[in-house]
This record gives C-alpha cells, structure tokens and sequence, in this order.
C-alpha cells in the first residue's frame, strides 16, 4: 500500500493504494480519526479514485478541515475498509497511522 499524504490549513489529503479488489464486488471507504473522533469519510462511490486496472486502484480521501481548529501537528488512524457488495461476505478493514505536519501554502 502507498500512502501519499498533504495536511494544508485548508484540507487533509490522503492517497492510498489498493490492489485486490474489483470495483465490481467491493466498495471502499476511507475513515479518517484524530484523537479517537471521526473527522472524514469518503470512498469509491464518491470520487478521488484512479483505476490503475481491473484490481489495482489509487483512491484520495480529502478533507475540507477550514472549519477546525486542528494542531500544526497531527497524528491520524486511517481506517480502510473493502465492503463487499454481496451481504453474506465480511468487510475487510485495514488501519494504519500517519502523523502530519501542517504545509504552508
């Protein structure tokens, strides 16, 4: 998994790569957390997806976060999650940590 990430005092980006998973049979959601409360979700439905191929995928999960009052520092869990679209099967989740430090534009 690749993870790109920008924290502006704008927005929250992260990038990260998923290989795997038909888009056909899954959807994918990205969670972001700071301090143990979701500040984002975004996932495949809504935009930020590059399809590399049929099971290779590049997703960006963004936040507009001029509206908190985040530190010049932060340290986020990223929840990933592959949600199959057949009910009788299990989610899939992935957790990771990324601590930023906040760009000047």
């Amino acid at each position: 998994m690749v993870v790109r990430s920008v924290y502006t005092e704008n927005q929250i980006k992260i990038g990260y790569e998923v290989k795997g998973f038909s888009l056909e049979e899954y959807n994918i959601a990205c969670e972001l957390y700071h301090d143990g409360h979701l500040i984002s979700t975004s996932g495949s439905t809504g935009g930020g997806l590059i399809e590399l191929n049929e099971k290779h995928h590049y997703f960006i999960g963004h936040e507009d976060v001029t509206e908190m009052n985040l530190p010049e520092s932060i340290h986020l869990n990223v929840e990933i999650k592959v949600i199959p679209n057949d009910f009788r099967q299990k989610s899939i989740t992935s957790s990771f940590a990324v601590s930023l430090d906040k760009e000047v534009q």
